[in-house]
């Protein structure tokens, strides 16, 4: 018998809480993830990874904070 074809999750890069923004909270999200006070579910681990290394970790809280706070070079999540 053929296995069922799931979908791909559909998400988007950063919108970790899916509320349709990237903003301060996706970030608290991720920080709070990182330092062990909340950690993501699996829903959320996915648009956390906002550089696509596979990994939700510093380097991507470092890049929605630089994307919230609107740097240049940072406009796009992932960034091009």
């Amino acid at each position: 018998p053929e296995k069922p074809v799931v979908p791909d999750p559909e998400y988007t890069l950063g919108d970790i809480n899916s509320d349709g923004a990237i903003n301060q909270y996706d970030y608290i999200l991720v920080k709070r993830h990182y330092f062990g006070t909340r950690y993501l579910t699996d829903d959320e681990m996915l648009p956390a990874d906002v550089n696509k290394d596979g990994v939700s970790d510093s380097l991507d809280m470092i890049i929605l904070a630089r994307h919230i706070a609107k740097w240049k070079g940072y406009e796009t999540i992932p960034l091009k």
